[in-house]
């Protein structure tokens, strides 16, 4: 029997199911190739849970993914690679400018 996780399978991290998160190495990846990918499931599912709760925070403020990375302490582009994933818990309400001066995303936590 194979005791890695498959894209069925679930777990909680705070108030996420990692089953969202793709699978992150192949059955016939080494053990330590495995090892990295469910501490990367971990860490994404960490940073979705800081996502949200920031944004519930600042709730009706929106935040672009870099703001988000700034006041998360972060380097860029780790909130925007979470976002895709929060979408049912997140809103896209506009644009806003972010760090390099183009338009991005803003986002607010969806109230339910």
């Amino acid at each position: 029997m194979n005791d890695q996780l498959s894209c069925f399978d679930f777990h909680r991290v705070g108030d996420i199911e990692v089953a969202r998160i793709p699978v992150r190495a192949r059955r016939t990846d080494p053990a330590t190739s495995r090892e990295a990918g469910d501490s990367a499931r971990e860490m994404a599912a960490n940073h979705r849970n800081q996502i949200l709760q920031l944004l519930q925070k600042v709730y009706p403020l929106a935040l672009t993914h870099d703001e988000i990375d700034d006041r998360c302490g972060w380097q860029h582009p780790a909130a925007a690679r979470r976002m895709k994933e929060l979408k049912d818990d997140v809103v896209i309400v506009g644009q806003q400018r972010t760090h390099t001066g183009r338009l991005g995303s803003a986002y607010r936590a969806r109230v339910t």
